[in-house]
Order: structure tokens, then sequence, then C-alpha cells
């Protein structure tokens, strides 16, 4: 902050702060730069909450249909078939997705260094070392919860959508049937 303060310039100043916000991500930095801003231009915070809130709303709005998915289905760890599945509907902005799950810049770097030009391949390993590392807490429900927060990542909804309706068909029964002979 003393930092931005200590330019000459408004100029010179703003380019700083832009510099430092775009690096960090999302987190103290934003909320300092919506406080500086709330100060000298209301009326941008409030056009900027405003279509943060539009943007959210029409984010979660796309994923009404996960609310049917049975809780069983929602609950399961994902298998490396369903992780090779998901991957091919992840697309740009997928590293986000990564972090927020909790996997490092380290284990993302060496992944994409091991398979440079099959970034299906890429995504689909990180989520298996997703699940290996979070054991019974990598769920499709926390990967959705994820999915939901990272609105920069592009994904293929439908696609998306019919492996979890596969998956939630593929669910097998709790109970057995005996036939009489």
């Amino acid at each position: 902050m003393h930092e931005i303060e200590a330019l000459p310039s408004p100029g010179k100043r703003t380019k700083l702060m832009l510099d430092l916000l775009l690096k960090s991500g999302p987190g103290d930095a934003y909320d300092t730069f919506v406080t500086l801003l709330r100060e000298s231009h209301p009326d941008v915070v409030e056009k900027l909450e405003d279509s943060s809130s539009d943007m959210s709303a029409e984010q979660n709005s796309s994923w009404t249909w996960f609310d049917s998915v049975p809780h069983e289905v929602k609950s399961q760890k994902l298998s490396d078939a369903d992780s090779s599945r998901i991957s091919g509907t992840i697309g740009t902005g997928w590293e986000a997705v990564m972090l927020r799950l909790g996997l490092s810049t380290v284990n993302i770097s060496h992944e994409k260094a091991q398979n440079p030009t099959d970034m299906m391949l890429v995504i689909t390993n990180l989520l298996i070392r997703w699940r290996r590392s979070t054991g019974r807490a990598a769920t499709l429900d926390r990967l959705v919860e994820v999915l939901k927060e990272v609105t920069e990542c592009e994904l293929d909804m439908e696609g998306f959508r019919q492996i979890i309706s596969n998956m939630s068909s593929n669910q097998a029964p709790t109970t057995s049937r005996v036939t009489a002979v």
C-alpha cells in the first residue's frame, strides 16, 4: 500500500496497483482495490458489484441441474475413469481450478512438462493427484463447488452434465435380488 502511495503521479500509482492486483489473484489485494476505489469512485464500485452479482447469479443458474443428482453420486470419490472423462470437458482456465482444489503450481508445472502436448492427460493426472492427496474429500460435489467458484474456467457444461448423468445411471443398487429356481 505504501509503495503505491509513494509514487508521484496518479497514472503510475494506478499502473502499479493494477499490476499488483492482477498478479495476486483474488483475496486481500482485490478487497484493498475496492476499498480505495470506493473512496474516489463509489459509482464505479457500485457497477462493479452489480456486474459481479449478475455474473454469479448467471453462473449458478447454469448449475441448477446438479441439484437433482443423487447424494450418493455427489459424495463419491472420483475414479481414474471419471477423472479422464471429466478432463475432456474442462477448457481454458483449468489451472485456476487445480489451484483451488489445493494442488500447487509445482504440481501443475511438473505435469505440464511431462505431457506438453496433451492437456487432457495433464488435467486427468492432476485430478487423480488431487484425489490421492485429498482422500475422501475428493468428491464430485467438491469439484463442482470449485468449478462454480472459478468463473474464468471454460467448461463444456452439456458434456459434463452427460458424464454425471452416466455416473448416476451406473450407480449400483444397494440391494441384491434373488430369483427362485
